[in-house]
């Protein structure tokens, strides 16, 4: 990172005055241009193919009916597998009592929580929290 002297960054300068006023006089010293189309092109997206995931095993198994040649990691999936349920192409994790609860990639799961925790932070009682202390 290297620092510019406030005298020789008039153009930053210009732009911060420009988004801090509305006076007319000002505006109109700023030079403004408009283009066309933009300067920064679009990201592509590559489909990136990694190692099977830990998942696949027990979704080929429940949806295909298909094992493992291996006898040993035959027998764990189907023990494990019983756990699971596929619904829609999608691995949850049935419960006796609780609903199905989507088995997902941790990053996936703060995606989707995240938000929402964060959002409802501020209406959860403090005092189970403090434990009676302030």
């Amino acid at each position: 990172m290297e620092q510019i002297p406030r005298d020789d960054n008039f153009h930053a300068d210009a732009l911060a005055k420009l988004a801090s006023t509305r006076d007319i006089d000002t505006l109109e010293s700023i030079p403004v241009e408009y283009l066309e189309k933009p300067t920064i092109e679009e990201e592509q997206a590559y489909v990136v193919t990694g190692k099977e995931s830990w998942m696949a095993p027990y979704q080929n198994y429940i949806q295909k009916g298909e094992l493992p040649t291996n006898k040993k990691e035959a027998r764990r999936v189907v023990y494990k597998a019983a756990h699971y349920v596929a619904m829609d192409g999608v691995l949850y994790k049935s419960g006796f009592s609780t609903p199905s609860y989507g088995v997902w990639a941790r990053k996936k799961h703060y995606e989707v929580c995240l938000p929402y925790m964060r959002g409802n932070a501020g209406t959860m009682p403090r005092d189970t929290q403090c434990h009676g202390r302030f």
